[in-house]
């Protein structure tokens, strides 16, 4: 069950609890960017903080380190060294060089061996062993209490087979390295000292290997000769990538490393995943970590400063509480202030509210005290024109309602019909509301539609103020109260009002208008019928109007040429304009033909390049000597329909050429892009049509000049016009009458021809 918190039901303790909310929530919003922003800030500076330690430390150890390897580099070539090799070679024991015997070079290198550990208290043993003797100890120095001592030469021993030795042993050309860490192993006993071993090769004169320098640190000594000078809150942890590690802490004077599961095998660090690696996020701590720059080593050594989140933010938590003890006063004055101030601005709206609850009828209109220019004023005089607005515009609402010519009607989602209004009830053949609201809508329907109605609304999803596609043409048998039954236009919408959802039907009486479409769809079928039986005219004018004029030119060309020797000139020119006439009847019987086709005989949709389509009008076209066909720079590869442009064109072009005056003469045929059109314009320099003629040569069977001077059906220009407007186009003419024509064919593209052939 939700949480109800109490509000206050006075306007004045409402503006107080308001004041109060935002001041609470401004103070917190301010509090909490302040701490947010301080906090960030700390974060940056830790992260900073911890940068520089990690890359100070970092280099100390890496020092540390190196100092190991330059003294195990300069040791190779300390002089007892030398001297040692040579003696030990030479037959009598005694160095060629000087006269040293080897005992005395041993003394020599172990005195060198015993300053360098004085100085560096963490090598806890510095050895040179030859190879020669299964890696026998030649001169041993160990780090002890008292501090160091030479073992004694029966006491050294040998080392064969150990493996920190196995690299050099296997290539003798090696240079310095370090070897794994593991526990000290002597004399035959495992100490708890995790060493680290420096082995520096060292060779003869001839490139030989004679044996190593090898230099054993205690490996958490070595670490401690960098400890950092750890602030308060800061963690430094040296770490390898076997999960070995050692933390420096403020608390912490002598941290022990903790070294694999043999010494001190405490958990690892949460920031690592036990093999050294470090997270990248954690939840309490800031970390900053990175490599430690040491070649040769045979483990990843790295560094990482962490410092917990707590430690670095408590100046930021401080500054919290101190931001809320002034937040908690701050709002504390802020609403007594506003209480008192909305005692005084609340005075004019109780007023208001009683002038308003005083009233004894609803429909008389709203009066008010005089109120000031204030903006409470401002609400009173605001309200009581909306309201009386309101009052009026009810009682306009009733009056429409009351006297609309559709019957409207409103249900709840029960089915149940809710209000009617007059026109309703006439349709209905009701004389009272009262006989219809509460009755189901469906006591209103044909038996046929009431069974359907449920099924209907179950698969009708409206939203307020939602039309269905019921309102677009939805018609039903409405059942009058007499019993007849009338055909009715319902739009249906639905709205929300007293918590549920209500439709409201617009109901029309169409039976004049259904009366009105039978009529027109009897119209339609005999339109239908006329256009078949003209169809069929023209197939009978076509072939069996046809075959008489065949047989009349076949008969007469026989008996012209049995009555050759016989026919004077007057019967030859009969018999030719017997020929003549026939001719001109089938072009006007084909001609005829192909006008009522136009339209409702099925074309290609072929589109071909504008280039092709020009070229193909050109070659049909019979173009006689004297005459010249020029074409626009258009006519490219504009994809243009191939009919019924050229039959359009073939017409505009032929007659241009057909009725010219002279025999010379030129035609031009331009294209024009006009964004949604194409512009064909075929222009001749012929004799020009006057302007009253210019409606005229669309006309059936219409020439300006006699069929006998021009061979012509008069029908052409109709079958253009007719092309063009099926296909929504338009063509003009222009000419003056005096010398030369132009015909304009203006042609969608193909897409504005589908939207006006749709339209």
């Amino acid at each position: 069950m939700p949480i109800r918190f109490p509000w206050p039901r006075s306007l004045s303790s409402q503006l107080v609890a308001m004041a109060t909310v935002l001041t609470l929530v401004g103070t917190m919003v301010l509090t909490l960017r302040n701490h947010a922003d301080m906090q960030s800030l700390l974060t940056r500076h830790g992260f900073d903080w911890l940068e520089r330690t990690t890359t100070l430390y970092s280099g100390r150890i890496a020092d540390a380190f190196d100092d190991i390897r330059i003294e195990g580099e300069r040791a190779t070539h300390y002089p007892p060294i030398g001297g040692l090799i040579r003696s030990s070679t030479a037959p009598d024991g005694i160095d060629p060089l000087d006269g040293s015997r080897q005992e005395e070079w041993r003394k020599r290198l172990e005195v060198l061996f015993a300053s360098v550990m004085s100085a560096r208290p963490y090598i806890t043993q510095m050895r040179f062993v030859g190879v020669a003797d299964q890696w026998r100890e030649i001169v041993r120095v160990d780090q002890a209490e008292s501090g160091t001592v030479a073992t004694m030469p029966h006491l050294l021993q040998r080392k064969e087979g150990r493996p920190y030795l196995a690299r050099l042993a296997s290539d003798p050309a090696t240079d310095s390295y370090f070897a794994p860490l593991s526990l000290n192993f002597d004399h035959g006993r495992v100490d708890d000292t995790v060493t680290l071993r420096a082995i520096h090769p060292v060779h003869t004169l001839d490139g030989t290997l004679f044996g190593a320098v090898i230099i054993n640190s205690d490996f958490e000594a070595l670490l401690h000769s960098a400890e950092p000078d750890v602030d308060p809150g800061l963690d430094v942890t040296i770490l390898t990538d076997h999960g070995d590690y050692l933390t420096f802490r403020h608390d912490t004077p002598r941290p022990v490393f903790h070294f694999g599961a043999t010494r001190l095998a405490n958990p690892a660090p949460p920031w690592t995943d036990g093999t050294g690696t470090v997270q990248t996020l954690l939840s309490d701590r800031l970390l900053r970590g990175a490599a430690i720059p040491v070649a040769d080593l045979p483990f990843e050594l790295r560094i990482v400063t962490s410092v917990a989140e707590d430690y670095l933010l408590a100046p930021a938590t401080a500054d919290l509480r101190r931001n809320a003890l002034i937040a908690l006063s701050i709002i504390s004055l802020t609403s007594l202030a506003i209480f008192v101030l909305s005692r005084h601005v609340t005075r004019p709206l109780v007023a208001l509210h009683n002038a308003v609850t005083q009233r004894r009828d609803a429909t008389d209109p709203i009066t008010v005290p005089p109120t000031g220019p204030d903006e409470i004023g401002q609400l009173a005089r605001s309200f009581t024109d909306m309201a009386n607005r309101l009052i009026r515009d009810t009682g306009r609402l009733d009056a429409i309602l009351s006297h609309a010519a559709d019957g409207i009607v409103t249900i709840g989602e029960t089915g149940l019909i809710e209000e009617v209004n007059q026109a309703a009830l006439d349709i209905f053949g009701y004389d009272d509301r009262a006989d219809l609201v509460g009755r189901p809508i469906t006591d209103l329907m044909a038996q046929a539609d009431a069974l359907r109605h449920p099924d209907h609304i179950a698969t009708t999803t409206l939203a307020p103020g939602q039309a269905t596609r019921m309102g677009q043409g939805r018609e039903f048998t409405a059942r009058r109260q007499d019993g007849h039954e009338v055909p009715v236009h319902v739009a249906l919408s639905c709205t929300a009002y007293e918590g549920g959802r209500h439709f409201i039907g617009i109901i029309r009486d169409v039976t004049e208008a259904r009366r009105a479409r039978e009529q027109r769809e009897a119209l339609i079928a005999a339109l239908e019928r006329s256009n078949a039986e003209l169809d069929q005219f023209a197939y009978i004018a076509s072939h069996d109007l046809k075959a008489p004029l065949r047989v009349i030119d076949n008969a007469s060309r026989w008996l012209a040429e049995d009555l050759e020797p016989h026919l004077t000139e007057d019967t030859q020119e009969s018999l030719d304009l017997l020929q003549n006439r026939v001719g001109r009847m089938e072009r006007l019987l084909d001609d005829l033909l192909e006008h009522s086709r136009i339209g409702r005989s099925h074309t290609t949709d072929e589109v071909v390049p504008a280039r092709q389509l020009i070229a193909e009008v050109i070659g049909l076209c019979h173009v006689p000597d004297g005459f010249r066909v020029e074409l626009g720079p258009r006519f490219g590869d504009q994809p243009l329909p191939r009919m019924p442009l050229t039959t359009i064109l073939l017409n505009l072009v032929g007659n241009a050429i057909k009725h010219h005056d002279t025999p010379n003469g030129e035609v031009r045929v331009t294209l024009v892009d006009q964004g949604p059109d194409w512009q064909f314009r075929v222009t001749d320099d012929g004799p020009g049509i006057p302007p009253q003629y210019h409606e005229k040569v669309y006309q059936l069977f219409q020439t300006l000049r006699p069929r006998d001077q021009v061979e012509s059906s008069g029908m052409g220009l109709a079958i253009v016009q007719k092309h063009v407007r099926l296909g929504g186009g338009r063509i003009d003419l222009i000419s003056d009458g005096e010398r030369g024509t132009t015909f304009v064919v203006t042609w969608p593209k193909p897409d504005i021809t589908d939207q006006r052939r749709t339209a």
